[in-house]
């Protein structure tokens, strides 16, 4: 009997050590929504021994150099690490672009992505940043090749922004410069540990400035200036006092209710208003950009929960 159980615990153990066995994969690499192209993947991976999916682990590398239709993508570089199968700790997504065609011009340049993850939600810093140029595109009928133009000065974006669990908290920055109109267009927010938009949003470009008032997601007052003339505009939320009593009284009663939800109280308004730089996160990542597709590779709940709820899930905790 007693040989039995031993000879049954070995086996066991066995099993476990060969599932547990690191082994290495290069090469082809799918990616959902790109067909027909191969990009060239490297990781390492265990094998689940009752299921035989793999459990990616270590370090993580891709590269991608569009053919075809999409041939714009004159490189594509990804790199991170997976642990236990889940992103972990530092991803940089690199993306250059030559000759896309968009609105009757050709683009081209380099987008990044430097952001960071644990247990596979977005958390930590998060970096984007975007140099593009543009120019026009004629035929030459002598050589019958098309004839790119001379490139325009270049149009910069840069975003930083900070998650916690797989949504936007802290401070909020973004910039976009576009040198051939000599304009500079900001956006400045702070959002609370719940992701709710707190303080002031304060947006700057083409002489105006706007100041939103924020105090737990609803907006008190929007002060516009224009900077040039001196106007100023002020309106006034008059459902602030409402919809404040309302949010603290939820605030109450979920200290004793934790699963409570903020839609109980039908608050409306909540982080509305259309500011929050919200379209400017849809100006970085949204469901059709190449950044989208190529941060996409597998274990990302943060962007798992993205396709299944919309983009607002980047600004809402109660989503998740």
């Amino acid at each position: 009997m007693k040989k039995t159980t031993l000879l049954f615990s070995v086996l066991v153990c066995m099993q476990t050590l060969f599932a547990q066995t690191v082994k290495n994969y290069a090469g082809p690499f799918e990616i959902e929504n790109i067909s027909d192209q191969n990009a060239i993947a490297k990781y390492s991976y265990t094998e689940d021994a009752a299921t035989f999916q793999r459990l990616k682990t270590g370090p993580f590398s891709l590269v991608f150099k569009g053919t075809g239709n999409y041939a714009f993508l004159n490189s594509v570089t990804v790199n991170g690490l997976y642990k236990n199968n889940l992103k972990a700790g530092k991803w940089i997504l690199k993306l250059t672009y030559k000759n896309l065609s968009g609105g009757g011009q050709y683009i081209s340049g380099v987008e990044t992505v430097t952001c960071n993850y644990i247990n596979g939600e977005l958390d930590g810093a998060f970096v984007y940043t975007s140099t593009l140029t543009s120019c026009n595109r004629t035929f030459d009928y002598k050589t019958r090749q098309y004839v790119y133009g001379k490139p325009s000065l270049p149009q910069v974006k840069k975003l930083t922004a900070n998650f916690t669990k797989g949504v936007v908290t802290g401070n909020y920055n973004y910039s976009f410069t576009d040198q051939a109109r000599n304009s500079l267009f900001t956006v400045t927010a702070t959002l609370d540990s719940n992701s709710y938009l707190n303080n002031k949003y304060i947006e700057s470009g083409d002489g105006n400035e706007k100041i939103v008032e924020y105090k737990n997601g609803f907006w008190i007052r929007i002060i516009n200036k224009n900077l040039q003339t001196g106007n100023v505009e002020i309106r006034k939320n008059e459902k602030f006092a409402f919809q404040d009593s309302v949010f603290t009284a939820y605030l109450s009663e979920k200290a004793s209710k934790p699963e409570l939800e903020e839609t109980v109280f039908k608050i409306e308004g909540f982080n509305g208003n259309g500011d929050a730089g919200y379209d400017r996160l849809y100006d970085v990542i949204n469901k059709n950009s190449d950044l989208f597709i190529f941060m996409n590779i597998g274990g990302d709940s943060t962007l798992d929960r993205i396709k299944k709820e919309g983009l607002w899930a980047f600004m809402n905790r109660s989503t998740k």
